[in-house]
């Protein structure tokens, strides 16, 4: 049992930034990442700038699962 296990996602959360918001817009983001298997991505070598905002008042973010794939082309 993990930590998220206890968790309830939010579902009035925007997601933004400039970096990822040059690659898809507002409702592509929320759609991936809700979904099991998608995933956002960018190319940047010196990464990226994933806003995260909670639009409920009565609720807090307590955690963020974040997984990061490092592959070489060789």
């Amino acid at each position: 049992m993990d930590f998220f296990e206890h968790c309830q996602p939010l579902a009035e959360v925007e997601y933004g930034g400039n970096d990822v918001l040059e690659t898809y817009n507002t409702e592509q983001i929320k759609c991936r990442l809700a979904k099991q298997g998608q995933y956002i991505a960018n190319n940047r070598p010196a990464g990226f700038t994933l806003e995260v905002t909670n639009n409920d008042p009565s609720m807090v973010i307590t955690g963020i699962r974040l997984q990061v794939s490092l592959s070489h082309i060789l």
